[in-house]
């Protein structure tokens, strides 16, 4: 005797049921450091302390080091702009289950004029064994000041530097305001406008986001660096040929650019750098 046939509305419920019982995909760990980041830089800017702890493990605010972290920190970057330099997940093992991390940088900026900058490595967890269905369920387990050596930081000075030297160091800056939208930070790289509008930074993303450059060539011409540059989109391999002009500041002796220009056929006509901004 044949089977009973099976109701197809059963079927159709049976397989809705499997489908909502699969956790899905884990989020990219850049996608959920920005969530997380978003929700504790609104906290650290209202200024209070409280709201500040709810982002740490208990376990970490029972240190002297995490709970004078956690009471300074609205002090110590409130009102900052911030990006994140990168971020990716890390599996930990545990004396009853694996416990998921976030390893990340996070760089706080300061506003005009002194654009004091101060760096922090972060690591944060989330216990469940399925972070993805808990995506608010991150806290951070540690937060360690990332200080820099003198020499290492970003100043664009004159001194015992070659030109293509003083180029790569500006550009570096210039790339990762772009990459970021990071208005202020593009500001204090480009000597060209008092400011910069939304729109002209939404422009020069749509150009070279996520480009890397080369240097092929730089010369000192009087007061300034000239310099040719090659940007390569990493998802096209498109390059792209530029001229630049740097000029130095005497007041604060920082290079920023003055000048750029889009190169066709690696000679002309160019395409004026102000007229994007």
């Amino acid at each position: 005797m044949p089977p009973p046939p099976v109701s197809f509305f059963l079927l159709l419920t049976v397989l809705i049921s499997l489908g909502a019982s699969h956790p899905g995909s884990i989020l990219p760990p850049m996608e959920v450091a920005k969530e997380v980041y978003e929700r504790f830089t609104k906290a650290i800017n209202s200024g209070n302390n409280e709201e500040v702890k709810k982002f740490f493990i208990p376990c970490f605010l029972a240190t002297g080091e995490g709970y004078q972290l956690a009471n300074t920190l609205a002090q110590e970057v409130g009102g900052y702009s911030y990006s994140i330099e990168y971020a990716f997940y890390k599996l930990v093992p545990g004396p009853e289950r694996n416990v998921f991390t976030i390893n990340s940088t996070i760089f706080f900026r300061g506003p005009h004029p002194d654009y004091n900058r101060k760096n922090y490595e972060v690591v944060m967890e989330n216990t469940f064994v399925n972070p993805q269905l808990e995506p608010h369920a991150w806290f951070i387990r540690s937060m360690t000041r990332k200080v820099y050596p003198q020499q290492k930081k970003r100043k664009f000075l004159l001194q015992n530097q070659m030109p293509n030297e003083i180029a790569a160091n500006v550009l570096n800056e210039f790339f990762a305001a772009v990459n970021y939208q990071d208005i202020r930070r593009l500001e204090n790289v480009v000597d060209i406008k008092e400011s910069i509008s939304s729109t002209g930074m939404q422009q020069l993303r749509d150009l070279l986001v996520f480009n890397v450059f080369e240097v092929r060539s730089a010369r000192f011409f009087n007061d300034e660096i000239q310099a040719t540059i090659v940007t390569t989109n990493q998802s096209t391999r498109v390059k792209v040929l530029f001229w630049f002009v740097f000029k130095n500041r005497k007041e604060d002796r920082m290079w920023r650019i003055s000048d750029m220009k889009l190169m066709f056929n690696e000679y002309g006509p160019p395409e004026n750098f102000i007229d994007i901004l």
